[in-house]
């Protein structure tokens, strides 16, 4: 869900249909567009708007907008915009976060929990944890052994605790299999990271996992050897500058982990910026 409009209570002219500002909300783009942006206290918020929401957009900003074209299911109609909230980081730091840490740290676990004995299996894990969020009921095992059956990972047939490596391109085709497509994404920045988190889109990056988790004996030849799921952006409030994400990693089992953002340019841009990227949005 994005922020809750009915606080807002703004005041339409209805001669030019502009909408006047309310506290500290304003709109950057007209309301007849496809894509509208709005800001509280400099922080940024896409929302995307149908026709439908075009005409009535007076009700969507006081939260009375129902769609009728949801099937009487209340839709908000603001689909590929992620939730935004107001958090403190473990410094003290007043931050704001784009996205579902919180919802999504429950699809993450300890990678290697499978009956085929497969432990390097993080990509894998990382398409589990995607797929879930998108509300596909399948666990660990049910995606090694499809995986292991369509020739979407690498297997060790001397070192089951070797297997289930995968690149970015199988794990895009394993969602995909499983009715989520998603697409490759190389040399990517840290904004165009944030802006698929932040317009809704499930994704995994291809990182260092030495630097990622601070360990020399993981951080092989320097490059990318690890995947992880992105469940949130943090921004500076003020400043709207990118402070770091949100994590969810199989490798040590921790959910909602906050990666710093210069950690990120070393562990994932520095390293080819690889992501693979949800077709569609939550």
């Amino acid at each position: 869900m994005g922020p809750n409009f009915s606080d807002l209570e703004p005041a339409i002219n209805q001669a030019n249909n502009e909408i006047t500002s309310v506290e500290q909300w304003k709109i950057l783009e007209d309301a007849q567009t496809t894509s509208t942006a709005l800001i509280q206290d400099s922080t940024f918020y896409q929302m995307a708007v149908n026709d439908e929401m075009n005409e009535k957009f007076d009700e969507v900003l006081t939260g009375n907008y129902t769609s009728t074209g949801d099937g009487g299911t209340g839709d908000s109609g603001l689909e590929g915009a992620a939730p935004v909230q107001n958090d403190t980081l473990p410094d003290g730091r007043d931050v704001v976060v784009y996205g579902s840490p919180d919802g999504y740290a429950d699809f993450n676990h300890q990678q290697g929990d499978n009956d085929l004995g497969f432990k390097e299996d993080c990509g894998l894990c990382s398409s589990q944890d995607v797929l879930n969020q998108f509300g596909v009921q399948v666990d660990e095992n049910d995606i090694v052994h499809h995986a292991v059956d369509n020739n979407e990972c690498y297997t060790n047939p001397n070192d089951a605790s070797q297997s289930g490596q995968t690149t970015a391109d199988w794990q895009a085709q394993v969602m995909s299999d499983y009715g989520v497509p998603a697409h490759v994404e190389n040399g990517g920045s840290l904004d165009d990271l944030a802006q698929n988190v932040q317009d809704g889109h499930g994704t995994i990056i291809e990182v260092n996992a030495g630097i990622l988790w601070n360990d020399a004996n993981s951080y092989g030849d320097g490059n990318s050897n690890h995947a992880i799921t992105v469940t949130g952006v943090v921004r500076d409030p003020e400043t709207n500058q990118i402070q770091g994400f949100y994590v969810n990693d199989s490798g040590d089992g921790q959910a909602a982990k906050f990666v710093d953002a210069a950690t990120m340019q070393q562990m994932w841009a520095d390293v080819g910026g690889q992501s693979v990227v949800t077709d569609a949005t939550h």
